[in-house]
Order: C-alpha cells, then sequence, then structure tokens
C-alpha cells in the first residue's frame, strides 16, 4: 500500500473524516488562525500526519529487529 491508497481509505471513512472534523488544526499540523479548512484539506492533513506516524515505527520496529 502507497500514501495515495491509504488517503483514499482516510477519505471514504466516516470515522476518520468524523475525527478531522473535530480535531484541533494545530494537532494535524494546519495553522490555527481564523483559515476556514474544507473537510478534504483536513483529511488530507490528518492522514500524512497518520502515514508519517506509521512510517517512522515501522523504521524503528525495523531498526530494533536487527
Amino acid at each position: 500500500m502507497d500514501y495515495r491508497d491509504f488517503h483514499e481509505i482516510c477519505m471514504s471513512l466516516h470515522s476518520i473524516k468524523d475525527y478531522a472534523r473535530r480535531v484541533a488544526q494545530k494537532a494535524v499540523g494546519l495553522r490555527e488562525d481564523w483559515t476556514k479548512y474544507t473537510m478534504p484539506k483536513k483529511v488530507d492533513a490528518l492522514s500524512k500526519l497518520i502515514w508519517g506516524d506509521v512510517e517512522i515505527s515501522l523504521e524503528a520496529t525495523l531498526d530494533h529487529s536487527e
């Protein structure tokens, strides 16, 4: 699975979209000013954050298994 596939899955999941709507913009790397972000933009930011965390976890796991 690559990021594009993961992002597509995130865009189709109600729970991800609901969390993206509720989470603080700063928590997903968006500016916390008066900017109004669209739902696709917030889901995009959240999916990038999750994907990055997964990659970091995998790298750490692989480093410790050697």
